[in-house]
């Protein structure tokens, strides 16, 4: 049986990601639970997505998971994909769907050493601090969800698990279990992955979807000069969140490269 690693996006629970994990034959899956979620990481304490790769590793080495499979999305690719450059004995392969690589004058921006500003400056990070946070029921957030185009292709089913995934209950409705200035604090730390995407030796896939905004044309053609030994998928109808909303052809390409 298969061992396989995953780690989230920010923002996204683990749970979120079960209907591709569930239906995956012959594999064991642990997922880490990133700082953000948890009660005894700070939020002040927190400055770069090498950070998260500590984490990794530590769950890693912690649970006696080495040489598995290591299957991140965004932010957890990121974090996956150094955690592999840095000890290739953690992962017999690495599996990356649509992970942080972002144009190269964004990482000039996110290396101001300063965080209140950056959070000023960056736009995901300003679009997150303004995002409705609290509701009535996981009834009003589906409905307030259900016509974004972030999430058009999703289908009922996998937005419904975001939704009961990412608010908890409170005394008047529901919130937000991964905060708001969680999320603008990951986004505006983002970290450059390029030495470790020249240096790693473990095979690695990288899975994005067409209309990314995340990956660009330009950065997908340099990640073919650097590393032509890299196995590069585009996926049609989907964006960012390619593994859920291509779920089949995720699942298919995750089963095969166990196989």
């Amino acid at each position: 049986m298969s061992k396989i690693v995953f780690s989230h996006a920010n923002g996204y629970h683990p749970n979120i990601y079960k209907v591709i994990f569930d239906n995956l034959q012959n594999v064991d899956v642990h997922s880490i639970l990133f700082g953000p979620y948890r009660s005894d990481v700070s939020i002040d304490s927190f400055y770069s997505w090498h950070q998260l790769k500590d984490e990794l590793i530590d769950y890693i080495e912690s649970n006696d998971l080495k040489a598995s499979v290591g299957v991140g999305h965004s932010m957890g690719g990121i974090a996956t994909l150094l955690a592999a450059a840095e000890n290739p004995n953690l992962f017999k392969r690495i599996i990356l769907f649509d992970p942080v690589i972002l144009p190269r004058y964004v990482y000039w921006l996110l290396g101001i050493p300063c965080i209140p500003l950056k959070l000023k400056l960056a736009p995901p990070s300003r679009i997150a601090l303004h995002r409705k946070d609290t509701f009535s029921s996981h009834d009003e957030v589906y409905q307030y969800y259900r016509p974004k185009s972030v999430f058009k292709n999703l289908t009922d089913e996998i937005l419904w698990s975001y939704v009961v995934n990412s608010f908890e209950p409170y005394s008047d409705g529901v919130k937000l279990k991964y905060t708001k200035e969680w999320e603008a604090r990951v986004y505006a730390t983002g970290t450059k992955p390029w030495s470790a995407i020249r240096n790693i030796s473990v095979p690695v896939t990288i899975v994005r979807g067409v209309s990314s905004d995340v990956i660009n044309d330009c950065t997908w053609e340099r990640l073919k000069r650097i590393r032509p030994d890299f196995e590069l998928i585009t996926l049609e109808n989907a964006g960012h969140l390619v593994p859920l909303e291509q779920v089949s052809k995720s699942i298919e390409i995750i089963q095969s490269r166990l196989n």
